[in-house]
């Protein structure tokens, strides 16, 4: 156990499973099974936004992925899960950690886009808009936003710039 000492004065403790157990531990690879993600159907020839349970709005824009729309396309299924709560974000084996340091978290999403099995990215140059939800007082100042990288089975998250 470790204890970290924020701004405030308040110290935390924080729990961190021995190197071992951290390079065999398995982080979100079961999330797609987990009570807080859903399905979505969107035509990636039209601008959409989908819109998740715990009100996550993402806004794909008029064929924004990287695929062949030359060829008739059929609708792509978008997966959205959303952690905004510390249980989901713990039971789902999620970390705030990146590199050596912990993060503080506002909630986290794992978006991913199919074209059948295959998965699909953005094409370059394309962008999407995430929306995140906050209800009055959950609001933290100062938040940013990060990219998740699986490193050693665990998430490092990176800025997003």
């Amino acid at each position: 156990m470790k204890a970290f000492k924020n701004l405030k004065g308040i110290v935390s403790p924080v729990l961190e499973k021995g190197t071992y157990y951290r390079k065999k531990y398995i982080s979100s690879s079961r999330n797609l099974t987990n009570e807080t993600c859903q399905e979505f159907f969107i035509d990636p020839n039209d601008e959409q936004t989908i819109v998740g349970e715990q009100h996550t709005q993402v806004r794909f824009s008029y064929q924004c992925f990287d695929l062949d729309y030359s060829k008739p396309i059929n609708q792509l299924k978008v997966v959205l899960c959303e952690y905004y709560k510390t249980s989901d974000i713990l039971l789902s084996g999620l970390t705030t950690q990146q590199n050596e340091l912990m993060l503080e978290t506002g909630g986290m999403i794992f978006l991913s886009v199919y074209d059948g099995e295959k998965s699909i990215h953005l094409k370059k140059g394309k962008q999407i808009q995430i929306i995140f939800p906050f209800h009055g007082k959950l609001k933290k100042d100062g938040m940013l936003a990060f990219d998740g990288i699986k490193q050693d089975g665990l998430v490092n998250w990176q800025l997003n710039e």
